[in-house]
């Protein structure tokens, strides 16, 4: 058959069926590293977080659940100690630093908001094989290997689930 002879990362599509790139679940792997830019200026990367756990949230401004989010990421920061748990954002909607500046201030966001050009941006998401939606929660532990995704988020529901693996790996 012809599609023997297709490149292993090709998509093949037909009109009127609607494509999805299968996703790959990260649960159990390495997380890739990463270096981005806080809303200081200052460069944040994986590999030089020395917290025992992370969670990194994949968010865009002007996306409804992320925003309600906000108020739980904050309550995480507050509730944990650093050596124990960093709370990161990622914009991964390609905003300008301003448009996140504004959104953080605006937000009375307290957990480190991070942004990178949309080079960079685009590798960390398909490095993380998240695909183009968002929120996306991905908790990493202290060796850094990825522990658990959460797609999307529901109030109270997320949090739970959440919270449930944070102290289950504190």
């Amino acid at each position: 058959m012809a599609e023997d002879y297709y490149p292993a990362d090709y998509v093949r599509r037909i009109k009127g069926e609607k494509s999805q790139k299968a996703t790959v679940d990260m649960t159990g792997k390495k997380a890739p590293d990463w270096t981005l830019t806080d809303m200081k200026g200052q460069k944040v990367s994986l590999s030089g977080i020395k917290s025992k756990v992370i969670l990194l949230q994949f968010t865009g401004i002007g996306c409804g659940p992320c925003k309600i989010s906000i108020p739980f990421l904050n309550r995480l920061k507050k509730e944990y100690a650093v050596n124990e748990l960093e709370v990161l954002a990622v914009e991964t909607w390609g905003r300008s630093k301003s448009s996140c500046e504004a959104y953080v201030k605006n937000q009375g966001i307290e957990y480190s908001f991070l942004t990178a050009d949309k080079e960079t941006i685009a590798k960390l998401i398909n490095d993380y094989q998240a695909g183009s939606g968002v929120p996306q929660f991905y908790l990493i532990g202290k060796d850094r290997t990825i522990i658990a995704k959460f797609q999307g988020y529901a109030e109270k529901t997320t949090d739970t689930e959440i919270e449930k693996k944070i102290k289950a790996n504190l």
